[in-house]
């Protein structure tokens, strides 16, 4: 491990308040990338090689005029210098110093490299995650020397849960601004991660078998140990306490919605790969209704109104456009009909409930059903032609994703 630039200015921070002198530190090159004192920034200190040849420590008297007096530590990881320590001053009083702040700074980079270490781990959690579960099928020689650095039991039974946060990116950018006017600059954009994933694994019910990891964005999945081979559907709701706890911290934490899919228990790695599917595609199918009101933040792949999702989404584009126009089509630019309407439907057609919902007189409410009845020639109070309606709304959901994917 060397002794980078970062590192040096991190080391210095730590141990300035205890040396209390003025202090350097050179890399294994002799090099100073630390210091107290700007000037000595990457010039090269030839007592610094020489202490790393003697591996021993150094004192030094400057010539007349050319400074202080100083005294160089070789810095050990192990039985390995990585560096020097210069201090100024010299003396018993200053090589006791000298050895504390050396000892500080061995405990620092061991640290720094278990961090190090503990990232990497985690980066091949995300890239497994990512590459073989997600993006595609890779034979077992590729994916075995993921199973020695994951430390995680592959072949347990597991339900794979998907969590969304679409307001991720607005988090990101506030966090960057945050940084910007911080006068430490720390990288808060890995704390928003970080944090996410924290309170995963620290939420009761998730256990150190259960693996979690993000995907990007704001995007991040919990692989759960799983009941057998039982369906997710025969399951029984209360099973899923933890999820409702979690999603209640995340959204506290973070002050945003934040949703959650689930696929079916897998037993096998191609099984967990179908469930990571379903979990991505009824949380995204789930995200989409919420736009209709829809109050759910756990959206399960064998749900009907995900399945619906599903069975619209597989259907030609251009027949969902149609479908629309030809329901949807005169009031389709008129937000206040369509706001009305959802709103009607979504409190199962009770015109008093849905006129208390939308903060509208009754008499308004029944105004504006007998316009949509008019433009449409559907009447939104019967349910065969509600349901057309409904239907027509949700195709309009993906209707616009297929929009927006079009223009990305």
């Amino acid at each position: 491990m060397r002794i980078t630039e970062e590192i040096a200015r991190e080391v210095i921070d730590k141990i300035y308040p205890i040396v209390g002198r003025e202090i350097s530190i050179a890399n294994d090159k002799g090099v100073v990338v630390g210091s107290t004192d700007p000037r000595w920034l990457g010039q090269t200190y030839k007592e610094a090689i020489e202490v790393i040849k003697r591996r021993e420590i150094i004192e030094v008297d400057p010539k007349e005029g050319e400074g202080d007096s100083g005294t160089n530590f070789p810095i050990f990881l192990g039985d390995e210098i990585i560096g020097v320590l210069w201090v100024t001053g010299k003396g018993e009083h200053i090589r006791d110093i000298g050895k504390i702040a050396c000892v500080t700074i061995e405990l620092l980079l061991k640290q720094r490299f278990f961090q190090t270490l503990e990232n990497l781990k985690k980066q091949a959690l995300d890239s497994f995650i990512s590459s073989f579960l997600r993006d595609g099928y890779y034979g077992w020689e590729d994916i075995a020397p993921y199973i020695g650095i994951l430390e995680y039991d592959l072949f347990l039974p597991r339900v794979v849960v998907a969590l969304g946060i679409p307001e991720y990116g607005v988090i990101m950018k506030s966090a960057l601004r945050m940084m910007e006017e911080s006068i430490y600059k720390k990288p808060l954009k890995y704390d928003v991660k970080e944090k996410v994933l924290g309170i995963c694994k620290s939420v009761p019910g998730v256990t150190e078998k259960d693996i979690t990891a993000h995907l990007g964005g704001g995007l991040f999945v919990i692989l759960k140990v799983g009941e057998g081979n039982k369906s997710i559907s025969c399951i029984e709701r209360r099973n899923f306490a933890w999820l409702e706890n979690l999603l209640d911290r995340l959204q506290s934490e973070l002050k945003t919605n934040v949703y959650a899919g689930v696929g079916s228990c897998a037993n096998t790695l191609s099984g967990l790969r179908v469930s990571m599917r379903e979990a991505l595609s009824a949380l995204e199918i789930g995200i989409l209704f919420s736009r209709l009101g829809y109050s759910d933040r756990i959206f399960l792949y064998e749900m009907p109104l995900v399945m619906l999702g599903n069975i619209i989404r597989s259907t030609d584009s251009k027949l969902r456009e149609r479908f629309v126009k030809v329901v949807l089509g005169n009031i389709l630019e008129d937000r206040e009909l369509l706001h009305t309407l959802k709103g009607y439907i979504d409190s199962d057609m009770n015109a008093s409930v849905a006129a208390k919902e939308l903060f509208i007189h009754k008499n308004t409410l029944f105004y504006r059903l007998r316009k949509i009845k008019k433009a449409t020639g559907l009447d939104p109070q019967k349910p065969l032609s509600a349901f057309y309606l409904w239907l027509a709304l949700c195709a309009e959901l993906f209707v616009q994703l297929d929009s927006v994917e079009q223009e990305a």
